[in-house]
Parts: structure tokens; sequence; C-alpha cells
């Protein structure tokens, strides 16, 4: 999220971006957030990452877990069974 000075914003809207915009809510504990994309965005769109920065550190890494959408992988019922049949 932002940081405007010392204190962080709760609520973001960012520009569109490639065809893509994100809505976020912040609490103390989780981020809830929203993707708006184009019809051409989201053609061969399979998932998305979620990358923390830490101002104060300078530094940057991709937050674990991901979300499995039912439309792409209808065999699986949650992340969990996803994980345990992937090949390898």
């Amino acid at each position: 999220m932002p940081v405007h000075g010392e204190e962080s914003v709760m609520r973001f809207k960012s520009q569109k971006v490639g065809g893509f915009r994100v809505f976020a809510v912040s609490g103390v504990n989780t981020i809830s957030f929203g993707i708006q994309a184009t019809t051409a965005a989201k053609k061969g769109l399979l998932g998305f990452s979620v990358e923390r920065f830490d101002p104060k550190k300078n530094e940057r890494f991709t937050m674990p877990g991901f979300k499995v959408f039912k439309s792409i992988f209808p065999i699986y019922r949650n992340a969990e069974d996803a994980a345990q049949q992937r090949p390898g």
C-alpha cells in the first residue's frame, strides 16, 4: 500500500496499467483487493501474485499462496488439492 509520511493509506485505487486496475482495502493483518481487467487483458490470464515491499528495509518479496479459479481448474476444490496433484 502506498505510504504518505508515517501513516499508511487504508484504501487504494491504482491507475489503469496494461488493461488492469487494482482496488485494495487494508486492515491490521490483511488486505482485501479486487482486480478489474479489460476483456483483452484477461485473455490467457491464469492467475496473479502479490509482491510486498518494505520501505524501511528496502526489501521486496512475493507473498505465498495462490487462488484456484474453478473456470480454469474445475477438478480442484481448493489450493491444497491443486498443490497435491501437480506433477513433479
